[in-house]
């Protein structure tokens, strides 16, 4: 159900910003500056698609700040503004998490090909080159697709393109997409594959730099 909130003060650009993303995520007609994102049916994953959203209009977030801070006032306080459509740019050595420490340990035969897949249908036909000029902002925005693995270590580069991105047509697309999956090289930083046939999009990625909550945010 939805429900309407009296506001408590007018709010500034930025809240209203905030507010209306907390708003469209958890389905209310209205959030006021006070409101508490938990308060209201929020929850850890709803938490990183605000943040995401937030990150799209310019106001840095962590999901840490959601937490410590979850009214919209509080959040406020804690945004860096970096600008619309900004990338990080990440670079340099970074430790590896838990999960990848894990899989490493396992010492698999082929580490490149531990994928996850996820299909898209666009409901029209693709531009070729938009596709593959979103994709390298995909790249360029979310560090974890520049990521590198050598010797169970990893680093994030600025690289130049190492997307695979192909064109199918229906007949050869299951041969295009297994394509696409074994062209994946974690040391080569080539960690993100796609293939497009007619309206239909496969993207491709190793489950080291991406889970289902990703997706989610990376399909978006």
């Amino acid at each position: 159900p939805t429900t309407t909130t009296t506001p408590t003060r007018p709010p500034t650009a930025l809240e209203a910003d905030l507010a209306g993303i907390i708003a469209d995520l958890l389905g209310r007609d209205a959030v006021d500056v006070d409101d508490d994102f938990f308060a209201l049916g929020g929850d850890s994953i709803t938490a990183i698609h605000l943040v995401s959203r937030a990150g799209r209009l310019g106001h840095s977030l962590s999901a840490r700040d959601v937490f410590e801070a979850p009214t919209v006032a509080g959040l406020a306080a804690r945004v860096t503004d970096i600008g619309p459509g900004t990338a990080m740019a990440a670079q340099g050595p970074v430790p590896l998490t838990p999960i990848q420490s894990w899989f490493f340990g396992l010492d698999i035969a082929q580490p490149d090909h531990w994928n996850q897949s996820v299909s898209i249908e666009a409901g029209e036909e693709l531009d070729p080159q938009r596709i593959e000029q979103a994709l390298q902002r995909l790249v360029e925005r979310h560090d974890a697709l520049r990521l590198r693995f050598r010797g169970h270590e990893q680093s994030l580069q600025q690289i130049g393109p190492v997307i695979v991105c192909a064109a199918a047509t229906p007949e050869d697309l299951d041969a295009a997409v297994a394509a696409a999956q074994a062209s994946l090289d974690l040391a080569a930083g080539r960690v993100l594959a796609a293939v497009y046939c007619d309206d239909g999009l496969v993207l491709i990625a190793p489950h080291l730099v991406v889970d289902a909550i990703s997706w989610g945010i990376v399909v978006e």
